[in-house]
């Protein structure tokens, strides 16, 4: 079981911490909505503990937060807290301050005043808690603040290969995918992006992810192309491509060598300044490729908009070529039309033998997956070279 804490005084965090660190499972916390958002999109909790904090305080983000959980995760068990001195609050305001945390979503609401042991009592009754069965107390983990980590260059890059579906099964490519080079929750990509995508930290994100690919100490064999993962709406950002390209320069790479792969993780909300990008990349010699085509974004419109050279077909539907006829016919459509079109293919998530073959006899180009190999860090592939 896990519980979320919510707070930005360490003295809240310090006393409820305390208290629930008997429980089982584990403890997470952070002092951050995006953060929060972005754990709740990873893991299920069975308990969210908020620390409600008065409106000029804070308190707006504090409910918005339930509100959130509410729409988008109602399965995670709210648990608001308020300070009474803080509100200065009689009796009615308290009643007040209960409903409308109820009515935002909270299950239960709670004051300072009524002692944290109330809350570690109500986890134990209604929600299904036991006592920790080790003797000391659980220690909770913290999420970093995502502007201190990419502050302190936290990214490091491992490289997945890319090979070609034929008989020789040769490496094409490699993609470059962000991991810490310390452990920390952040670790955990979906975490990392859904939290910049909250944070509206886009380019941040992306500049440190590519950043890391061109720096982390490998480089592809000659004739190799090099995958660095952007996301459109970073491309709006009137500076980035210069900023990729002086990334690029630095790292003795040429443009020529670098796939750009636009992973849609939000919709394009600037499509002047997308198409401006997107020509100014494809000027400097950049090549450009598609992610996850078949699932949200990443449709027949996005192709007609950027007009990419690579697209990668989602792992969603590769995982049904073995199963399923309709999937089959879908995926030979789309690589005839793209080699009509001179786009290449590269199919995701390949996991077997099997479906490498399948989807080679179905025309896609190039294949990527544990099939082939798991990302590694650039010192086990260097010893390989």
């Amino acid at each position: 079981m896990k519980t979320l804490v919510f707070a930005e005084s360490k003295r809240f965090v310090n006393e409820i911490n305390k208290v629930i660190s008997s429980l089982e499972g584990e403890i997470i916390i952070s002092t951050d909505w995006g953060g929060c958002a972005a754990l709740l999109s990873a893991y299920h909790f069975s308990a969210v503990i908020i620390n409600l904090r008065p409106s000029e305080y804070g308190g707006s983000l504090d409910l918005s937060l339930i509100s959130f959980i509410k729409a988008n995760y109602p399965s995670n068990n709210v648990l608001a807290i308020y300070d009474v001195t803080a509100f200065l609050a009689s009796p009615e305001d308290e009643n007040i301050i209960k409903r409308v945390a109820a009515l935002s979503g909270a299950k239960a609401v709670f004051s300072n005043n009524e002692g944290y042991g109330k809350v570690r009592d109500y986890m134990l009754a209604v929600l299904d808690f036991n006592y920790s069965d080790n003797s000391s107390d659980n220690s909770a983990t913290f999420l970093p603040s995502l502007s201190q980590y990419l502050n302190n260059d936290s990214i490091v890059s491992h490289y997945q290969s890319i090979m070609a579906l034929d008989e020789d099964n040769k490496t094409v490519a490699y993609e470059a995918l962000a991991r810490s080079k310390k452990p920390s929750l952040l670790g955990n990509p979906e975490i990392l992006f859904t939290y910049a995508a909250h944070s509206q930290l886009f380019s941040e994100i992306d500049f440190a992810c590519i950043k890391a690919g061109l720096s982390s100490g490998f480089k592809p064999p000659k004739g190799n192309l090099l995958f660095l993962n952007v996301q459109p709406r970073s491309l709006t950002d009137v500076n980035f491509p210069e900023k990729i390209l002086s990334l690029v320069n630095n790292s003795g790479m040429h443009p020529s060598e670098i796939v750009l792969e636009l992973t849609e993780q939000r919709e394009v909300l600037n499509a002047r300044m997308y198409n401006r990008a997107i020509r100014q990349l494809k000027k400097e010699g950049f090549i450009i490729a598609i992610d996850d085509f078949g699932e949200g974004n990443a449709n027949l419109e996005m192709i007609l908009n950027t007009s990419p050279n690579i697209i990668k077909i989602s792992g969603k539907i590769i995982q049904h070529v073995e199963s399923l006829k309709a999937v089959r016919s879908i995926i030979k459509g789309i690589a005839q039309q793209n080699k009509a079109a001179n786009i290449k293919t590269v199919a995701e998530f390949i996991e077997t033998k099997e479906q490498a073959e399948i989807l080679r006899d179905l025309g896609v180009d190039y294949g990527q997956g544990w099939f082939f190999s798991q990302a590694k860090p650039a010192l086990e592939l260097n010893r390989t070279k």
